[in-house]
């Protein structure tokens, strides 16, 4: 005989059945969704949440919420390999956290290729609200591809963290040099995305910190580093905020070991030594400079003769015995500004090989408009010349003029001293 079910009993089968239909198949479906199992989704997620563009060979998952990808390949934007890695931990939680254990190598071409990607991806308003923190034991970075390596430079740790939410996306960077034995700041890169109003502004930050890092590190950023030369150094910081024509912001610091024969041979001027610029500030607005006061100090070069010239033109230097030598120095030294058009050159300070003074003792200004300093440094013996190819290739390359084409230069005698 069989009894008709309660409604006490009919509730729960349906309860039941519910949950077995509906709501478990919605659950694993939802968490597969927000937690990737397969290779080809954690390639997806990786690229969306850290802008990485990676291939995945296998998955592990040795507890809940972490996940081991073996054989995980990074590529560059034209999908060839940046770096090969064997293992990487990530742990789902408050915090996602990033771990890689190995050691990674890079060239600084790879570095470059991330660093231009990676504001975009990291920074934008689509990407999950929440904290990312990326570990790198260490990551080793060299000036050329494999076989023809010349320098290389080792960080560990390198530690990179991500921040997200309605108002505020911020992405920071902290790193050392292997074997840094000052115990200074790290060296650190911020970048941020505030929203005000409805618009965004980003702002971007580096610090050297107290390493003095090698040029060629981001050579591939911009034409300017690698005219300084293989072995330049920087030391300082930069401030940066993304304005409607470029970047406006600040530059402080110091270039070392400037190759001064490959900068004037750029810039089609006789002039040799090794090289080093103070700079006390640097304000640039558009990507151009509108202001600049910094310190120059030469070794152990020489002066052609056309370049002497015409520093007796601006400042009244003592002529040579034969017009057509070079004159060899120990030390070349003088303080330079820029603004609003015009360059003031002052405490001109030149020293031959055995240190004797061939300029000093407040011997040496001038202030002058930037052009006409130009035209006559670059050897242009008659006041009527027009700026020459050379030295207007050489403003723009060092962002001094906005165009590669400068005005023609008035006409007329003009008074130097």
């Amino acid at each position: 005989m069989k009894y008709p079910l309660s409604d006490d009993a009919r509730r729960r089968m349906c309860r039941l059945a519910f949950l077995l239909v509906c709501v478990v198949p919605t659950t694993v479906v939802l968490y597969h969704i927000f937690h990737p199992s397969t290779p080809r989704e954690w390639a997806q997620q990786i690229q969306s949440q850290l802008g990485l563009d990676v291939s995945i060979e296998r998955v592990e998952t040795p507890q809940p919420s972490m996940y081991l990808l073996r054989g995980v390949t990074v590529r560059d934007s034209e999908y060839r390999g940046m770096a090969r890695l064997n293992g990487i931990r990530i742990e789902l939680g408050s915090v996602r956290r990033v771990t890689i254990d190995e050691p990674v190598n890079l060239t600084s071409a790879g570095l470059c290729e991330l660093l231009r990607r990676l504001p975009d991806y990291l920074l934008r308003p689509s990407a999950d609200e929440g904290v990312w923190k990326v570990e790198w034991r260490q990551v080793t970075i060299d000036d050329a591809p494999d076989g023809a390596v010349r320098d290389h430079r080792t960080l560990s740790p390198v530690e990179v963290q991500v921040r997200r939410d309605s108002q505020q996306m911020v992405c920071l960077l902290r790193c050392r040099l292997l074997g840094q034995t000052s115990p200074g700041e790290p060296i650190e890169v911020l970048a941020s995305r505030t929203r005000v109003g409805e618009s965004w502004q980003e702002s971007v930050r580096l610090s050297t910190g107290a390493a003095a890092l090698p040029t060629w590190l981001v050579a591939d950023l911009t034409e300017f580093l690698p005219a300084l030369g293989d072995r330049c150094h920087f030391q300082g910081q930069l401030v940066a905020h993304r304005a409607p024509r470029g970047w406006n912001g600040e530059l402080i610091g110091e270039f070392t070991q400037i190759d001064v024969d490959r900068v004037a041979q750029r810039a089609g001027l006789t002039l040799g030594g090794t090289g080093r610029v103070a700079v006390h500030r640097c304000d640039f607005h558009g990507d151009q400079i509108v202001s600049l006061q910094a310190a120059l100090e030469n070794q152990y070069g020489w002066i052609g003769p056309d370049v002497w010239q015409g520093l007796d033109r601006l400042m009244g230097l003592p002529r040579l015995a034969s017009p057509d030598d070079r004159v060899a120095y120990s030390s070349l030294a003088c303080g330079v500004r820029y603004m609003n058009g015009t360059i003031e050159i002052s405490q001109l300070d030149i020293r031959d090989r055995q240190h004797v003074v061939l300029v000093g003792n407040g011997q040496g200004f001038c202030r002058v408009g930037i052009e006409q300093f130009a035209r006559t440094l670059w050897g242009q013996h008659h006041p009527t010349s027009s700026i020459t190819d050379s030295m207007v290739e050489f403003l723009h390359r060092f962002q001094i003029l906005a165009s590669p084409r400068a005005a023609e230069i008035p006409r007329g005698e003009d008074n130097y001293r």
